[in-house]
């Protein structure tokens, strides 16, 4: 019976001794930061964004040195920058973002665009706007609604400037998909100094375009010309003498600048779109031996339309290969165009 007492007495003993250590091992810093950082990581996922706010603070106050100590201080910031309204806003907010159901429901859209215009001044109106613009883009098909909510963060001045960076950039990006390059210019024109990197995409994309226009009209220009050489190379040799002029000489070259050039560019990156400006500069570069061939017979007595259609092929050969440069938006970034 005593041996029973005595073995007893030292089970709750070590029961005792187990807990104090257990204890002590809690009360560490490390252990309270650990545990302070689990409970805020559970109350940022069940919406309690003040507690998750506190459980933060205290991991910094416990161990500032504890590895997950970097990681709390950027979500301390991140709450403190979206606290207005007592964290309601966020709320409301983050149970839009992460229920797909809601995010593809119009009337919860609609609720939502109409509380954000209730918030306190501060970034949750911008973020509110931009769940909007987003769900209205992606899931409802709606872009008129959109354009309204990046309008809308633009013009708030207490928008942060990564949403105002977010809001040009969707009106930039749904400007230029409908082809209005003039309304992407005009926004930029507005609000560039919020993204100088957009205001710099458009007026290259503005830049490109009138590249494109002008090398179209100067080979619209050396073809009508190239007609009108036909058409005198026929009268005075007749088809002998046009049967010259469309050679497969041309054929050969274009060929093998547009084959051999887009064979080369595959084998190296294995990408169909590197192998368009080989194809067009080859096609080009067939044309332009046709004109040439041409203007060569139509000329051959006349010196002032020898100089005039050595000018118009130089033209030709600088559009053609700025046609060709032009199916690369990369090609063109390398040469600053």
């Amino acid at each position: 019976m005593r041996g029973l007492s005595i073995a007893l007495l030292l089970i709750v003993c070590a029961a005792l001794w187990a807990g104090q250590a257990r204890a002590q091992v809690d009360a560490t810093p490390r252990a309270r930061a650990a545990q302070a950082f689990d409970r805020a990581k559970q109350a940022e996922r069940e919406l309690r964004f003040a507690d998750a706010l506190r459980g933060y603070e205290e991991v910094s106050a416990a161990d500032p040195s504890a590895p997950f100590a970097p990681a709390a201080r950027t979500r301390t910031r991140w709450l403190q920058q979206r606290s207005e309204g007592e964290f309601a806003p966020l709320a409301q907010v983050e149970a839009m973002r992460r229920d797909p159901a809601k995010l593809s429901d119009p009337e919860a859209v609609k609720k939502l665009e109409a509380a954000a215009t209730t918030f306190p001044p501060g970034l949750m109106r911008a973020e509110a706007w931009l769940v909007v613009a987003d769900a209205s883009v992606r899931l409802l098909h709606d872009p008129a609604r959109a354009r309204a909510a990046w309008n809308r963060v633009l013009e708030d001045p207490t928008s942060g400037s990564p949403e105002r960076v977010v809001a040009l950039g969707g009106l930039v990006d749904q400007s230029l998909a409908a082809g209005d390059l003039g309304a992407a210019r005009e926004m930029v024109g507005k609000w560039g100094e919020v993204a100088p990197g957009l205001r710099l995409k458009v007026v290259r994309l503005q830049r490109r375009g009138m590249l494109r226009t002008a090398s179209i009209a100067i080979l619209a220009g050396v073809a009508l010309a190239t007609i009108a050489a036909c058409a005198g190379v026929a009268r005075k040799g007749g088809r002998r003498a046009l049967r010259k002029v469309f050679s497969g000489y041309a054929v050969a070259i274009g060929g093998y600048l547009g084959a051999g050039g887009a064979a080369l560019c595959y084998a190296y990156d294995r990408e169909v779109a590197a192998m368009a400006p080989f194809a067009v500069l080859g096609v080009g570069v067939m044309f332009m031996v046709w004109a040439g061939r041409a203007w060569a017979q139509a000329t051959a007595t006349n010196l002032a339309g020898t100089v005039g259609a050595v000018a118009l092929g130089v033209a030709g050969v600088l559009a053609v290969a700025m046609l060709a440069m032009l199916t690369s938006p990369p090609l063109m970034q390398g040469f600053g165009l």
